[in-house]
């Protein structure tokens, strides 16, 4: 059985927005991404500059692979800050620690 769907859509997959809502939402996407571009890093003590390029080779590579059909960025996310900053812990006390013989 099928279920119908109660959700007013504005637009449809394949409509675009116009050019004043698309300016709107395109600065609202903007400040939501910076945000957590710079965020991201600066919370798990990695240089932003890192994660800037990241995400621009990111974004890159995924536009070129869809044909430039999806817009998306890639950027950072808060869903991996706990495993990070385990893995960067983890990291400095079987390489780094070693090393300086600090161990």
């Amino acid at each position: 059985m099928k279920q119908e769907s109660t959700v007013d859509l504005l637009l449809d997959v394949n409509q675009r927005p116009s050019a004043g809502k698309g300016i709107l939402l395109s600065f609202q996407h903007v400040f939501a991404m910076f945000g957590a571009t710079i965020l991201v890093p600066l919370i798990l003590g990695m240089p932003v500059s890192v994660a800037l390029f990241a995400s621009g080779v990111g974004t890159l590579i995924y536009m070129i692979s869809t044909g430039f059909k999806v817009p998306v960025y890639l950027g950072s996310s808060f869903a991996f800050i706990t495993a990070m900053s385990l893995a960067m812990k983890k990291w400095v006390v079987m390489y780094l620690l070693p090393k300086q013989g600090l161990s």
